[in-house]
């Protein structure tokens, strides 16, 4: 479908039926929350600066909406059954924004570990394959997180198109 503004984008994809929503006059807000988490929440922690984020997204999951499984960095590649370096990613971060819903669990299929989000609640990963993960079916009700993914100074690039960075802002 085509964006107008306001509207809900939709793709056509089997692995991930979500809509990504125009976020209008909020994206200068949403950026902003983006990097405050990075600032505060995330370098402490990770002990590395992040050079640049991408645009954040806001999704919401409708009943039956998913992700399946994906490393947010990463391809595997089948000739070499290798995985391959496909995007300027180090660190996935997700903001959730409401709880009342049932399903849309975050799940780390190497860990073995499902994450059940809570309004409010900053998610942040490693986005190397180490960390496939998916979100799980919403059974009932909307879900809607935030989401992003930043890359640490110094790492390998790809290549990603400027126009589409933020960089933390410090001060």
């Amino acid at each position: 479908r085509s964006q107008e503004q306001g509207q809900v984008v939709q793709k056509r994809d089997p692995d991930r039926v979500t809509q990504s929503v125009d976020m209008l006059e909020h994206k200068d807000l949403v950026v902003s929350w983006m990097n405050r988490a990075i600032v505060q929440c995330i370098e402490p922690v990770i002990h590395q600066q992040i050079e640049f984020f991408e645009a954040p997204q806001l999704l919401r999951y409708q009943p039956g909406g998913l992700y399946k499984s994906h490393a947010d960095s990463e391809v595997l590649d089948p000739q070499s059954n290798q995985w391959v370096k496909s995007f300027d990613r180090d660190v996935s971060l997700l903001i959730y924004l409401n709880d009342k819903y049932k399903g849309g669990g975050l799940h780390f299929n190497h860990l073995n570990y499902t994450y059940q989000p809570v309004a409010g609640d900053l998610v942040f990963f490693p986005s190397t394959h180490r960390y496939v993960h998916e979100s799980l079916p919403i059974e009932k009700g909307v879900k809607y997180a935030i989401v992003s993914w930043s890359a640490v100074v110094g790492s390998d690039r790809v290549g990603f198109p400027d126009s589409l960075k933020f960089a933390p802002n410090r001060s």
